[in-house]
C-alpha cells in the first residue's frame, strides 16, 4: 500500500505525491491506495532521499 511509504518522509526526506499509471496520474493518493502492477510512484525530495527511499522500499 502506498500509505505505508508516505509515512516514511522523515526517514527518507521524500514524500509520495502521486501514482502514475498508463492513462492517468493520481495526485495525493490516499494512505490505503494500492500501487497497480503497471503503476509508478511519483516521489518528491532530495536525490539522497530518493536513494534512501529505494533502499528501504525497493523489495516491497
Amino acid at each position: 500500500m502506498v500509505g505505508d511509504h508516505r509515512g516514511s518522509g522523515n526517514a527518507t526526506l521524500s514524500s509520495v505525491i502521486g501514482i502514475d499509471t498508463n492513462d492517468r496520474t493520481t495526485t495525493n493518493p490516499a494512505p490505503d491506495a494500492v500501487l497497480p502492477e503497471e503503476g509508478e510512484i511519483v516521489l518528491i525530495g532530495t536525490p539522497e532521499g530518493e536513494l534512501q527511499f529505494l533502499r528501504l522500499f525497493a523489495d516491497i
